[in-house]
């Protein structure tokens, strides 16, 4: 079964709890998938932030010229690559994905945000053009992804009522996979250390 993955958010410059997700979430892939059954999808907007790739692991770069290149990514390059990569099923772990309408998918929604009435999602950014605009195509384009997406994953069994109660989605459709640490993270058994940090 060949994956494809969309990780274009690492290719965009943007730092934060979706970007720690998938610097430690790609590495992880690459170790559990056979030769030439995963493809990483990325984009030109900024460089791709990954460690280097083992030979068994395919990238695809897709163009990127101004900022509809997103938009025209998200609805017609990645899914036209991703048919013509002969992809059986595409992941897109960062909110929004677009998959060939015959095409299983998974789609990891962090949470509701995108989800919530247009007022409400206004509300809580600048309200410059550029803004509104986008807040508004992430609403419709996250509503969109949550009814194709054949399952949706999340990380937390709040984050699945809530998806579920915005969405409209019957909850049995949404799967908690709770993040797990990063790799240079490990347990520390020293009590004098804990202790110590306890008290700072």
């Amino acid at each position: 079964m060949k994956i494809g993955l969309d990780l274009r958010y690492l290719s965009h410059g943007i730092t934060g709890g979706i970007a720690t997700f998938l610097t430690n979430l790609t590495p992880a892939l690459f170790d559990l998938v056979a030769p030439d059954l995963l493809l990483l999808y990325a984009d030109r907007k900024a460089p791709l932030r990954i460690p280097p790739l083992p030979s068994h692991v395919g990238l695809r770069m897709l163009p990127y010229h101004t900022r509809l290149s997103t938009v025209a990514n998200d609805f017609v390059g990645l899914p036209r690559a991703m048919a013509r990569d002969g992809v059986h099923v595409a992941h897109f772990p960062a909110n929004v994905g677009m998959p060939p309408s015959d095409m299983p998918s998974v789609l990891t929604l962090h949470d509701e945000i995108n989800l919530l009435p247009l007022p409400e999602i206004w509300r809580g950014h600048r309200k410059s053009l550029h803004t509104l605009t986008t807040m508004t195509l992430l609403h419709f384009q996250t509503r969109m992804s949550v009814r194709r997406a054949h399952a949706v994953l999340t990380v937390s069994t709040h984050a699945r009522a809530r998806i579920a109660h915005c969405a409209g989605i019957d909850a049995r459709r949404i799967v908690v996979v709770p993040h797990g640490c990063p790799s240079d993270m490990h347990v520390i058994h020293d009590h004098d250390l804990l202790e110590s940090v306890r008290r700072t």
